[in-house]
């Protein structure tokens, strides 16, 4: 697991998108950024987070979303 003092989302070829992000133990914004860049992008992120790497799905096309999948 990796430990982060901030969040950071890339795409699925590891390029970085945006770092600096408040971590899952101080809020939810780099939970709900992931998600808001997957549906952008219409496609799976890789979210690095203080609680580990997670796989973050955009939301399918009734709006539901698959839950994030850990990262390994």
């Amino acid at each position: 697991m990796t430990t982060t003092t901030t969040a950071s989302i890339y795409d699925m070829m590891g390029s970085e998108l945006t770092t600096g992000l408040q971590p899952s133990a101080i809020c939810d914004e780099a939970i709900l950024t992931a998600q808001r860049i997957a549906d952008e992008r219409g496609e799976d992120v890789h979210l690095v987070d203080d609680d580990g790497e997670w796989i973050v799905h955009p939301a399918r096309p009734n709006g539901t979303r698959a839950g994030a999948d850990r990262h390994a």
